[in-house]
C-alpha cells in the first residue's frame, strides 16, 4: 500500500518507505528463527545450524536498513521530536531482530532429547506467536501513511499478541521448572526463553511509538 496521506513532506515518505523495508527484514530475521527452532525440535541439527546463519544475515540486513533509516532522517528539516520518534521506532524494531539473533546464538548450543523435547513444543509455539505479533506490527506500519485507523487496530493486535506470548512464557517456564538439566544447559535454556519473550515485548513498545506518531500526524 503506497504511502500518500499524512505524508506532505517527499522526505517523510522516503524516510517510512526505508522503515517499511526495516520492519520487513526484521520480520524476515524473527520468521528464519521460527524455522531455526522447528528444525532443532525436530532433531534436524544440522538443517537448524544452516538457518541460525540465515538469521543472522536477516538480522545484520536489518542493522543496516536502520543506519540507512537514521542517515535519511538527517537530510532536509523535520521537527527535531519527529525525527526522534521515527528512530525511537527503528530502535525498537532493531531490538526485536536483536533478541532474535540473541535467541539463535542460544538455541545453537541446544539439543531438545529427553526431557527438553517436551519444551521443544513450548517454545515452538513462543517463537511462532511472536512471528505473528511481528507480522501485526509490519502491518501496522505498512499501513500508517495511508489508513490511520487500520494502523491503530494492527497496534491493537500487536497488544493481544504480547499478552498472548506472555501466557506462553509462563507456560514454558512452568514446564522448564519441573527439569533438571546440567547447570550450564539449563543456563542457556532459560536464556533462549527470556528472549523469545523479549521478541513480543519490543513489539509492543514499538506499536506504543507508533502510536504517538499517528498521534503527531493526526494533530
Amino acid at each position: 500500500m503506497p504511502l500518500s496521506l499524512g505524508f506532505r513532506d517527499r522526505m517523510w515518505r522516503s524516510s517510512f518507505e526505508l522503515v517499511r523495508e526495516h520492519a520487513a527484514l526484521v520480520e524476515e530475521t524473527v520468521s528464519e528463527l521460527v524455522r531455526a527452532l522447528r528444525a532443532k525440535a525436530e532433531g534436524r541439527d544440522a538443517e537448524a545450524l544452516r538457518v541460525i546463519g540465515e538469521v543472522r544475515a536477516s538480522e545484520e540486513a536489518a542493522d543496516s536498513k536502520r543506519r540507512e533509516v537514521v542517515a535519511s532522517l538527517g537530510k532536509g528539516v523535520l521537527p527535531p521530536l519527529s525525527r526522534q520518534d521515527v528512530i525511537h521506532l527503528v530502535r525498537r524494531l532493531d531490538r526485536i531482530a536483536d533478541s532474535a539473533m540473541d535467541a539463535a546464538r542460544y538455541l545453537t548450543h541446544v539439543r531438545f532429547h529427553g526431557e527438553l523435547s517436551v519444551l521443544a513444543e513450548d517454545l515452538v509455539k513462543m517463537a511462532e506467536a511472536d512471528l505473528e505479533t511481528v507480522k501485526s506490527l509490519r502491518r501496522a506500519i505498512d499501513s500508517i501513511g495511508s489508513d490511520y485507523e487500520s494502523c491503530s487496530r494492527r497496534c491493537d493486535e500487536v497488544e493481544e499478541g504480547e499478552r498472548l506470548c506472555d501466557s506462553l512464557h509462563m507456560r514454558a517456564l512452568r514446564t522448564f521448572s519441573g527439569m533438571n538439566p546440567p547447570s550450564g544447559l539449563a543456563s542457556v535454556v532459560a536464556e533462549l526463553i527470556e528472549e523469545l519473550e523479549s521478541i513480543a515485548d519490543f513489539c509492543e513498545d514499538a506499536s506504543d511509538v507508533l502510536r504517538a506518531i499517528v498521534v503527531r500526524m493526526q494533530g
